[in-house]
């Protein structure tokens, strides 16, 4: 009888580790999963910003010429 009972404890033992590694496991996954994501949108958060920057930089140049060009004809007229 006492060593069917060290048997079952021995088994559900191991059972319980395996369990607990698993879920470690998985966790590990799920998180490392996560923040790749993140650090995805991360990525993709910055390259719409600098496109963004480089349309407003070309929009405030192409504003400085066209001002520019148009004092320039203004006093030539004059």
């Amino acid at each position: 009888m006492t060593d069917n009972l060290i048997l079952q404890t021995v088994i559900l033992t191991t059972l319980i580790i395996l369990l607990f590694i698993a879920v470690v496991a998985v966790t590990i996954f799920i998180t490392h999963r996560y923040r790749m994501q993140q650090e995805i949108r991360v990525k993709e958060i910055a390259l719409s910003y600098e496109k963004e920057l480089r349309k407003v930089e070309a929009e405030v140049a192409e504003s400085v010429m066209q001002h520019v060009a148009t004092e320039i004809h203004d006093n030539i007229g004059q």
